[in-house]
């Protein structure tokens, strides 16, 4: 029997013996197209997407006139590029993007007049997402610069240059690159009732952060109205979303209670969402509500299914709120916690946090523990914390390293700059 021949037999049969008889038929074979494409297949079935990419990548250059293989190279390797967003590691991510970028250029050279199943602005928009969640401002610019100026241009890089314009306190320049995204025309499958008066609230807050504050209220207005008028057709999933939003524009008018209800709203309309959850407990502790953020975190526990890491976060949120808040209850927080903290010296990050919580560790050990701009954003923000609760007037200084980190993708990294009250009233 040939080495083609058990290579096809055995991948129906024993898919991990398949691989190791396709790696040796591509040593003896290395022109053949169909090694390369039963190692992608092996690679994909182990999770592997960036070895897959790397493997079709590798077929599309053996049979140039194969559109197929080359769709699916490109699309392989965009997956990779996505599955890497918020790693700690962005090595593995960048050559996913590296290679999406050959096989995009390839595309379009070879036909010109056909839409590729992977859109440059949607590539380079996800790259910067890839850079956003380590802190790397200037590679994420330089991405969302490209989306912007790809064709068609993407409106979320807009948005996202103009977040990152207005968390730097520069609030012309957000209203710039926010008009500028309000200007493309409307695309295909977009509905400007939902992204218009989202862009309005960041535009508020945007003058806000200007000094204009007639111009902010007056926005702010103009896009909780939109939201109210969207709340009443929208469902589950967008109408979560836009209680969200209706409950920041509360919060920047002033209006405690309205966040307050918005937020109960978000949860009731997507329950089973643990970044609805994760944005109610949030935005309550970063506005000092903390009998909600402690109710909302208890309720997050009780209903959600969600993993150790996110049972820690939780669980610490809770504490936070009880602490600071000095309230008698935690609901249940602190026991969670307890039983999250591992007593072995080998823990997990987050087992590393709920170890500060409860005193196993110090400070000093947790900053430590710390191996990426992330982590030390968290550890910095929750140590922050701990000196709230005492009335430390140092754990400013504290929430002040946590934005110089620039993880801007970290909820401790948006609370921190709630709580430092970093736009003016």
């Amino acid at each position: 029997m040939c080495i083609r021949d058990s290579a096809r037999r055995l991948s129906e049969a024993d898919p991990a013996a398949s691989a190791g008889v396709c790696r040796r038929g591509r040593r003896d074979y290395p022109d053949d197209i169909r090694f390369a494409l039963c190692l992608a297949v092996s690679a994909a079935r182990d999770h592997d997407y960036s070895l897959a990419s790397a493997h079709l990548e590798r077929a599309a250059s053996m049979r140039e006139a194969d559109q197929t293989v080359l769709r699916n190279a490109l699309e392989t390797s965009f997956d990779a590029l996505r599955r890497e967003t918020g790693a700690d590691d962005l090595s593995p991510g960048r050559r996913a993007y590296e290679r999406a970028r050959r096989l995009l250029e390839r595309w379009r050279a070879q036909y010109p007049t056909q839409l590729p199943p992977v859109t440059e602005a949607d590539l380079e928009a996800v790259a910067a997402d890839l850079e956003l969640s380590t802190g790397n401002l200037r590679e994420a610019e330089a991405h969302l610069t490209r989306a912007t100026q790809a064709t068609p241009a993407s409106r979320d890089a807009f948005y996202l240059l103009g977040e990152i314009a207005w968390r730097h306190r520069d609030g012309a320049e957000a209203a710039r690159r926010l008009r500028a995204g309000l200007a493309l025309p409307l695309g295909a499958n977009e509905s400007d009732s939902f992204f218009r008066p989202q862009f309005s609230v960041r535009l508020g807050l945007a003058a806000r952060v200007a000094g204009d504050a007639d111009g902010a209220r007056r926005t702010l207005l103009e896009a909780g109205a939109a939201l109210d008028a969207l709340a009443r057709a929208a469902t589950e999933r967008e109408l979560a979303m836009v209680q969200l939003q209706r409950a920041v524009v509360a919060d920047a008018l002033g209006e405690p209670e309205r966040a307050r209800e918005a937020l109960r709203a978000a949860l009731d309309a997507d329950g089973d969402s643990q970044e609805v959850a994760a944005r109610a407990v949030t935005t309550s502790l970063a506005h000092g509500r903390w009998a909600d953020a402690r109710d909302f975190s208890r309720t997050a526990r009780a209903q959600l299914t969600l993993d150790r890491n996110w049972q820690t976060y939780f669980a610490l949120w809770g504490v936070i709120a009880a602490r600071v808040g000095h309230l008698d209850d935690d609901g249940g927080a602190g026991r969670a916690l307890e039983a999250l903290a591992p007593q072995e010296a080998s823990a997990s990050w987050t087992g590393r946090l709920a170890q500060r919580y409860t005193g196993a560790i110090d400070r000093a050990r947790l900053l430590g523990y710390a191996r990426t701009t992330g982590q030390r954003a968290e550890a910095l923000f929750y140590d922050a914390m701990l000196k709230r609760a005492a009335g430390d007037a140092s754990a400013d200084d504290d929430l002040r390293a946590v934005l110089a980190t620039e993880v801007m993708r970290y909820w401790e990294f948006e609370m921190a700059w709630e709580m430092l009250d970093a736009r003016p009233r």
